[in-house]
């Protein structure tokens, strides 16, 4: 059935297998244990770096333990069961035997060294391992196993091994013709966006990645044009932790992703693994209940197919502590899978994030909190997802945090979409670049004015930002405080006379000893400037406030952001009265716009790195927008019905008792 996974009860399980699970593993007790769970994907590792099947494919290594039921019985029997099959396909290492034949398709770090880590080797995109054999041996796949899907795993150029060792920019022969081929250049030496031969570097990157998908993919079309492709037809990432990582904890991890999925018209579908286990170096140890639980309802309230994603088959786990609330998550799915079906997001706002869907910058995950936590309903994006097809009219305000690279169509088109009425709303001190990562001279909107760029600069600490008088109107938040900090970062510019400044600058001041603590000077340069364009407006904060909110936490960040949100940009809350920023509310519609849906998550768990079970949270006074009035609302898991009001486009409920998630379901 062409493109089966269209509104598919998307409940998938990765079991993602070590080499001994197929000395004995057998297709019965491994499907009901799917079964077990209301599982309705599989995902299953099969070739790559091990083939886990009897491949005849040369040079693609063979696993010794195959001597359980085969994939294919696997497959068939998840078949018959109903349940569907991705093949999960790893290219980026190869073994050692595989190297010795064929040193040159070995990424190279630059004095020349390979990376062989406990017995494989990684290898380099630009080599023919991946250039030529990944194809033969997909092809083979696709022709001897009843796969319905398939999911490419740690694709690209890859830097760091399993031990987050880096190992810098590969060196390798084939890298070094390429780049030469693609622009005259030698290869850099290392990461540095300050260096043109770098940026170069990254555009060829993007265009070596983008043609090897391509190539992969109409092959796998060609051949079986009913397998869903990951990168293509549906994006798979990742919510997970890792041991000694440093990042603050991000509690709006499976939100985020999940929004992604139903934030503009022709978005793939989404599906998110919540990773059961610590990090690599704990692979057998879960996270623990509690945070899965959050993580589950978090997709759930966002719309998203559930995912996890656990090491080896299901039997026989050593850290079965997560399988209560997997399932209860996936029979909560099964159970009202009509109920959602056909649900999209609703939302007012999209954030246009930088970085990929797992890894987000410091200064997208500052707004992602601060639109959460105002309880303003928001869409996310990465920047590759708007098209000139993309239709933004149902937007009243986009958000772009620390956005580097702009293309001219995307400035373009965000250009447009102010000039007929939106709100753009930027953030960062940051450079801009095109496509080809050539550095603008000017700010690249044309609702800007071009405003000129005249140095960014990261030595700005100590400095603070004043609330000038003319300012209090906007920011009402902020009545008992003159100043505010804004960190390091900060962007140095040339404004057009018709800006409208806010906040003045005060210079970095002595710090120590205190007698000498206070500052000596003020400037104009500003804390945010808004421009006027066409029907619309640009509001450009001119330091890296999400990254600081999100990195520090500081309320007083928190009010300035939400005061230009709410008076600035003019965005509305969700709230009908205040209540506490620790339950997330989202709102969906359905295709025929006939019900809404309205989820609240109860976060009141997370403290500190911590999540514990939430604290019930009672009395939650909502105003959701709609355009006539309901004819019932009612808990979509006890059927009771919810008492409302209507008047002036908005519905007035009241939500007794949050205890982790509730949905409601709004009828007309």
């Amino acid at each position: 059935m062409q493109n089966w996974w269209k509104n598919y009860p998307w409940r998938m399980i990765q079991t993602n297998f070590r080499e001994i699970d197929m000395e004995n593993i057998e297709a019965e007790s491994y499907v009901k244990s799917l079964k077990d769970f209301d599982a309705t994907v599989a995902l299953i590792n099969v070739g790559g770096l091990l083939a886990s099947y009897k491949t005849k494919v040369e040079d693609h290594t063979k696993s010794s333990f195959l001597h359980g039921s085969s994939l294919k019985t696997i497959m068939d029997t998840c078949h018959r069961e109903g349940i569907r099959v991705l093949a999960r396909m790893d290219f980026s290492k190869a073994s050692e035997e595989v190297f010795i034949h064929h040193p040159d398709w070995a990424y190279r770090r630059p004095d020349g060294h390979i990376v062989n880590y406990n017995g494989y080797v990684h290898m380099c995109i630009s080599g023919d391992f991946l250039q030529k054999k990944s194809l033969e041996i997909m092809k083979e796949v696709l022709k001897t196993l009843p796969i319905d899907g398939v999911f490419f795993n740690m694709g690209g150029f890859k830097t760091r091994d399993y031990s987050y060792n880096y190992h810098g920019i590969c060196h390798c022969e084939n890298c070094k013709r390429r780049f030469k081929e693609f622009s005259g250049l030698e290869l850099p030496d290392k990461e540095n966006m300050d260096d043109p031969v770098f940026r170069t570097y990254k555009a060829f990157q993007e265009k070596l990645v983008g043609e090897t998908n391509r190539r992969l993919y109409r092959m796998i079309k060609s051949i079986r044009p009913d397998t869903l492709i990951g990168g293509l037809d549906f994006m798979r990432t990742e919510t997970k932790t890792e041991y000694g990582s440093k990042d603050a904890p991000w509690n709006y991890g499976s939100a985020s992703v999940a929004r992604g999925g139903s934030s503009v018209e022709g978005s793939p579908l989404i599906t998110n693994a919540a990773v059961d286990f610590i990090g690599f170096r704990y692979r057998h140890n879960s996270v623990g209940k509690e945070r899965m639980e959050l993580r589950f309802c978090q997709d759930i309230a966002n719309f998203c197919g559930l995912d996890y994603y656990i090491m080896g088959p299901l039997e026989g786990h050593m850290d079965r502590s997560s399988y209560p609330v997997v399932k209860k998550a996936f029979a909560y799915m099964k159970r009202n899978e009509k109920t959602y079906q056909d649900m999209r997001m609703y939302k007012n706002v999209l954030v246009v994030r930088n970085g990929g869907n797992d890894q987000l910058t410091e200064e997208s995950k500052g707004w992602i909190k601060a639109l959460t936590e105002s309880h303003i309903p928001f869409g996310e994006v990465g920047p590759n997802v708007i098209k000139e097809e993309t239709d933004l009219s149902a937007f009243k305000a986009v958000i772009i945090p620390c956005l580097e690279k702009v293309p001219a169509p995307l400035a373009a088109k965000l250009d447009a979409f102010v000039s007929q009425g939106g709100t753009l709303i930027l953030s960062g001190a940051n450079n801009y670049y095109d496509s080809l990562y050539n550095k603008y001279e000017t700010i690249p909107y044309a609702s800007m004015q071009r405003t000129g760029i005249r140095k960014i600069v990261d030595d700005q600490i100590s400095g603070m930002l004043r609330i000038r008088e003319n300012d209090r109107k906007e920011l009402p938040s902020l009545a008992d405080t003159d100043v505010l900090y804004f960190g390091e970062d900060y962007a140095f510019c040339d404004y057009p006379q018709s800006a409208a400044k806010h906040l003045s600058f005060i210079p970095p001041h002595t710090y120590g000893p205190p007698e000498l603590c206070y500052p000596r000077e003020e400037t104009e340069d500003p804390g945010y400037v808004v421009y006027s364009y066409g029907k619309g407006k640009v509001i450009y904060i001119t330091w890296n406030i999400g990254k600081r909110f999100h990195m520090d936490g500081y309320l007083s960040l928190f009010y300035l952001m939400k005061d230009i949100l709410t008076q600035s940009a003019g965005l509305e809350s969700v709230e009908d009265s205040p209540f506490t920023p620790m339950v997330e509310v989202t709102l969906g519609t359905s295709e025929d716009g006939e019900r809404m849906m309205v989820h609240l998550v109860n976060g009141t768990g997370c403290f500190g790195g911590s999540v514990y079970a939430p604290v019930p949270v009672y009395g939650i006074k909502l105003r959701v927008p709609s355009s006539s009035r309901p004819s019932s609302i009612v808990d979509i898991e006890s059927g009771e019905s919810i008492d409302f009001s209507y008047s002036d486009g908005y519905v007035h409920l009241e939500v007794d008792r949050v205890e982790m998630l509730r949905a409601l379901e709004i009828r007309f």
